[in-house]
This record gives structure tokens, C-alpha cells and sequence, in this order.
């Protein structure tokens, strides 16, 4: 694994690109040696296609990863940068539940303001678990007719929606009141 995290500081954004792609690709245990040195490069990386692939990376290693690795990702999908914003979704995704209580609002303030995929960030708020749930259900609720697009994004996350989950009733009776 040396050898990969050694192609991470190449001169040539090729090799470095490759290289995170591999490390995730391999994914864990064995690449979360890499973990550091993924860090370090996406603080210092220039290059938008390695600096997502990074993100993804470390995404993909993301159930050995401590929570404060997060700070970075969430740095990060306030990127202006597309290709950034959708790898840093991914890897939020990943983190899932254990991350909601940071990722959460600034999920909910992208939802709103971005441009970019709102589907997109509504399915990741959807694996955030509860509170990315209830977030969505009271935003369904008040969200005026007028903004459709939205509104499709959220109905369509709720179709990731976990039977099991305490939020299915609200998440039902939204729907309904969405309908009518």
C-alpha cells in the first residue's frame, strides 16, 4: 500500500488520480492505511477530478474513518464545483447516521439554496438517517405548490425510506397532504 499512498504526491495529476482511485477501490481494511495521506491531498489538491476521486476514496473507507475526517467533507461540498459537491455527497452518504448532527443542517441549507442535483441532496439527507427525515417531512409540508422541483426531489427520496423507521407514519401522512 506504500507505493499507492507514494503515487498520491506525484507530479502528474494521472498518477495521483489513479492512485485514489485505487485506494478506494481496495477499500477496507487494507486502504485505511491511505487514510492520511488521502487527507493530505485533498487539503492541498488543485486538480478537480483527483480532489473528487480523493473524496470518494476516503468515502469508501468511511466505516473505519473517525468523525473528524468529516469536517473536510463538509468543507468541501460547499464546493462551486459540481463534480466536488457529488463525490463529497457520496462520502456523506457513507458516514450515514453517526455524522447527521453536523452534516444535517449544512445538507438542509444546500437543499435549499444550491443548484445543483436536489435529488441528489435529499437522498443523502434520507441516509442521514431520523433527523435527515424529519428535516424533509417538515419541509415538504411547507413547501408552497409553486415549487415542484423540490418537492419531486423530496417525494422521490422517501422512496429510500426504511419500513422499519419510527419517521414512516409522518413520512406517509406527507405524502397524503402532498397529494391532496
Amino acid at each position: 500500500m506504500n507505493s499507492i499512498e507514494d503515487c498520491l504526491k506525484d507530479y502528474d495529476n494521472t498518477v495521483r488520480n489513479t492512485a485514489a482511485s485505487i485506494i478506494g477501490q481496495i477499500g477496507l481494511p487494507e486502504g485505511i492505511s491511505a487514510l492520511d495521506s488521502l487527507m493530505k491531498l485533498l487539503k492541498t489538491e488543485k486538480e478537480v477530478e483527483v480532489k473528487a476521486k480523493a473524496i470518494w476514496a476516503i468515502g469508501r473507507l468511511s466505516k473505519n474513518c473517525e468523525d473528524g475526517v468529516i469536517e473536510l467533507i463538509l468543507e468541501n461540498v460547499l464546493s462551486k464545483i459540481w463534480k466536488i459537491k457529488s463525490a463529497c455527497l457520496y462520502t456523506i452518504s457513507a458516514f450515514g447516521p453517526r455524522i447527521a448532527s453536523s452534516a444535517v443542517p449544512i445538507l438542509c441549507k444546500l437543499l435549499k439554496n444550491s443548484n445543483i442535483n436536489k435529488q441528489t441532496i435529499a437522498e443523502t439527507l434520507m441516509k442521514m438517517g431520523g433527523e435527515g427525515e424529519k428535516y424533509l417531512i417538515k419541509l415538504l409540508i411547507h413547501l408552497p405548490d409553486s415549487d415542484y422541483i423540490l418537492k419531486g426531489s423530496i417525494i422521490k427520496s422517501f422512496a429510500m425510506t426504511d419500513i422499519n423507521s419510527p419517521n414512516i407514519d409522518f413520512i406517509v401522512e406527507a405524502l397524503y397532504k402532498a397529494a391532496q
